[in-house]
C-alpha cells in the first residue's frame, strides 16, 4: 500500500532516526534506560494509533500497559492522561473516574490536571 506523500516523509524520517539511534554506543550503562524509553514510546504510539482508528478501548489498554510496565517514567504520566481520554471516548465512565483520580493523586501540579476533572 502506498502512503500519501505527506505521511510517507515523516515515517521515513522516524525510521532513519531509529536506525541511527541503534548504531550509537552505550555510555555509562544508559543503554537499558534508552531501550526502556523506546519500548514505552512504542507502546504509547500504538495507543495513539488505536485512538486514530477510533478503537478507544484498545487504546486505553495500551496506555494502561505503559503505566504498568514503566510506572515512574514520563511516558507513564502521559499514558495515564491519555488513558483518561480514551476511556471517556469509550464511555467507560467508572474507569475514567479511577484513572483520573490516579492522575490527580500522582501528578497534582501537572499542567494536564484540568483535563482529569
Amino acid at each position: 500500500m502506498l502512503l500519501p506523500k505527506s505521511r510517507a516523509l515523516p515515517l521515513i524520517f522516524v525510521l532513519i532516526i531509529l536506525l541511527f539511534s541503534n548504531c550509537s554506543e552505550s555510555q555509562n550503562g544508559l543503554e537499558s534506560s534508552v531501550s526502556e524509553d523506546k519500548a514505552a514510546e512504542e507502546i504509547f504510539n500504538a495507543g495513539e494509533k488505536e485512538i486514530l482508528r477510533k478503537r478507544y478501548g484498545d487504546a486505553a489498554e495500551k496506555f494502561k500497559e505503559v503505566e504498568r510496565l514503566y510506572p515512574y517514567s514520563d511516558w507513564s504520566k502521559r499514558a495515564l492522561i491519555m488513558q483518561v481520554y480514551a476511556l471517556h471516548k469509550d464511555q467507560a465512565y467508572e474507569s475514567v473516574v479511577s484513572a483520573a483520580n490516579r492522575f490527580i493523586e500522582f501528578h497534582p501540579n501537572d499542567k494536564d490536571v484540568p483535563y482529569a476533572y
